[in-house]
């Protein structure tokens, strides 16, 4: 699905091109969301305002970003639901038959 889609908004363009953009795109992305959901996470834990180890040992990885939103954000309930909601759409396309 994600072929298609990139097929259908690089008309013209090369394949180096198309790679390129791809690649730096997914960097420019993903870098940014690591570093500060990863920085919060460790300044939380060496702080002692939250113990997200505890989290991670009781209910998983998953339940730790809910206790990372709870902490930080202003809004933690919308924010959990949208992450929720991300989570179940991603889960539907991964396993559909």
């Amino acid at each position: 699905m994600v072929g298609v889609f990139m097929a259908r908004i690089s008309r013209g363009r090369t394949l180096c091109q198309l790679v390129f953009a791809g690649t730096l795109g997914s960097f420019a992305l993903t870098v940014p969301w690591y570093v500060a959901t990863g920085g919060s996470a460790l300044w939380l834990q060496t702080t002692g305002q939250a113990d997200l180890l505890a989290v991670y040992w009781d209910v998983g990885l998953a339940g730790v970003s809910f206790a990372l939103f709870d902490q930080l954000l202003p809004f933690a309930d919308l924010f959990s639901a949208i992450l929720l909601g991300l989570v179940a759409v991603g889960l539907y396309r991964e396993y559909r038959v």
